[in-house]
């Protein structure tokens, strides 16, 4: 474990306990940086092995990270290594985003001798900015060699401004990271930066593994027309007589390469009356609900993740018309420069396991299900709508639920999305999950965990960005028109 001095510590302490800011983010870069360390102070050079972990980010840009994390007193201490003799820069991401937007990002560089670190955050894919409500991030040690500059660094786990900053929670942490060639910060470039995940701490929500676990393969084989918009929807026929009954505790989705940057996105609905099914096992140009399929069990987005169910739950599957027994899979593709000659195999992975689970699952969708929300303006910054489930609709569930993941779902000028949660005295209960700084093209399902009780409301809310665009925008099934979903697991 590495040990810094006590005295380093403390100061740590006394610098970043002090700040607690809820202002909107600044605009302006009016707050100096932490002050400059000289290398000639009592620190201790760089050692590799006096840190815990470590990751390579990029070998082929030789972006180096080390750290250890203190959980008794909340500290992570961290070491970037990269070969470049100008600017660092790494933050951590929006966990909902995953992008630049939204980001706590720590600017490092050695500039004659002396190291200095600053705390910014960013907002867009811009410059960041440097933050109005203290420095975070404590310089410890900097170094300079010929071709490779070395920054230590320790700040708190938890973040105390919860607008410019972000705290680093156990588990897999979303980050990105650039760097420059001079000492001057600037842009990157389209190399020198990238996005990943990592676990700092704590355990990774690694994919579930059951001992008698099978799993089944749905894929379409369908190739695309040449136009811009296609929904393609077959039905599948699942297992549930040779091996149910069991449980769906994973749902993994598999893009075709040759054909990924035409996926859009893609929904798997479950289905229980074959005889209305018999039409469409065969790939069909549709883009509606097929009767019979109206239960969604997974959504997938660009940049989406796996469904994994929690180990108390599983989706159902056997010969019962209130289980799973066949899967209807619509997909989304676009192809703006009109593409052709193309075969997708793009699908789900579906693993299940006989070990019957305490709950079943289920999933519904909010928001704006109907795409009646009527047209977006041209030109305006922050367009924003709100839809409710209502009590009276939740009052008539037959029980209630715990929902453990959410998706936002929208399209290309999507800009920022949330649920709110009310009770039935309209007391606000809390958020179902927030995307700030949404992403079209870095969706995931969220993991979250809470109750909603039969009788309690919820809002979804959307806001768009249309001052890219000259005309209005309607709430559609295309790429480039829109919509407000939000997907609960429960």
């Amino acid at each position: 474990m590495m040990v810094f001095p006590s005295t380093i510590v403390a100061t740590l302490y006394l610098t970043l306990l002090a700040f607690c800011c809820f202002a909107p983010p600044s605009t302006t870069t009016g707050v100096e940086a932490v002050a400059a360390v000289p290398i000639s102070c009592n620190y201790t050079s760089f050692s590799s092995g006096a840190y815990e972990h470590n990751t390579t980010l990029s070998a082929s840009k030789g972006y180096n990270i080390y750290w250890t994390v203190d959980q008794l007193v909340g500290v992570i201490y961290l070491a970037l290594e990269v070969k470049t003799k100008g600017w660092i820069g790494f933050g951590i991401a929006d966990p909902n985003g995953r992008s630049m937007p939204g980001a706590d990002v720590v600017i490092a560089k050695v500039v004659n001798g002396v190291g200095s670190a600053e705390d910014r955050h960013t907002t867009g894919f811009t410059m960041p900015i440097m933050d109005s409500c203290g420095q975070d991030w404590v310089i410890l040690n900097a170094e300079e060699t010929q071709d490779t500059t070395i920054i230590e660094l320790a700040r708190n786990l938890t973040a105390t401004d919860l607008i410019q900053d972000r705290s680093i929670p156990p588990g897999r942490v979303n980050i990105l990271w650039a760097f420059g060639t001079s000492d001057t910060l600037g842009y990157h470039g389209n190399q020198n930066r990238a996005y990943t995940s990592i676990v700092f701490y704590g355990e990774d929500a690694a994919l579930p593994i059951e001992d008698d676990q099978k799993s089944i393969e749905l894929l379409m084989n369908v190739s695309l027309p040449t136009q811009m918009t296609t929904y393609i929807t077959m039905a599948f026929e699942l297992p549930y007589k040779t091996e149910g009954p069991a449980h769906i505790f994973l749902i993994e989705p598999i893009i075709d390469p040759g054909s990924a940057h035409l996926v859009h996105h893609f929904f798997a609905y479950a289905c229980s009356n074959r005889t209305l099914l018999e039409p469409w096992f065969t790939p069909t140009q549709y883009a509606g609900i097929v009767p019979g399929c109206d239960l969604l069990v997974y959504g997938w987005g660009l940049g989406g993740n796996a469904l994994i169910l929690p180990k108390e739950a599983g989706i159902p599957l056997k010969d019962s018309p209130d289980a799973v027994r066949f899967l209807m899979l619509q997909i989304h593709y676009n192809n703006p420069t009109l593409i052709s000659g193309v075969t997708d195999h793009s699908g789900v992975r579906i693993s299940f396991t006989k070990h019957l689970r305490q709950f079943d699952a289920s999933m519904i969708i909010l928001g704006d299900s109907a795409l009646s929300a009527g047209p977006i303006p041209p030109g305006v910054s922050n367009y924003y709508k709100e839809f409710s489930c209502p009590s009276q609709c939740t009052a008539r569930w037959p029980h209630d639920i715990t929902v453990f993941g959410d998706w936002l779902h929208m399209h290309m000028i999507g800009n920022m999305g949330w649920g709110t949660r009310w009770d039935a005295n309209n007391t606000f209960l809390g958020y179902t999950t927030r995307a700030e700084y949404f992403a079209f093209d870095k969706q995931q399902i969220a993991d979250v965990n809470f109750k909603v009780k039969r009788g309690d409301r919820i809002n979804s809310h959307c806001v768009w960005d249309s001052r890219g665009r000259s005309e209005a925008t309607q709430m559609g099934e295309d790429s480039n028109e829109e919509m407000c979903f939000e997907v609960l697991f429960y």
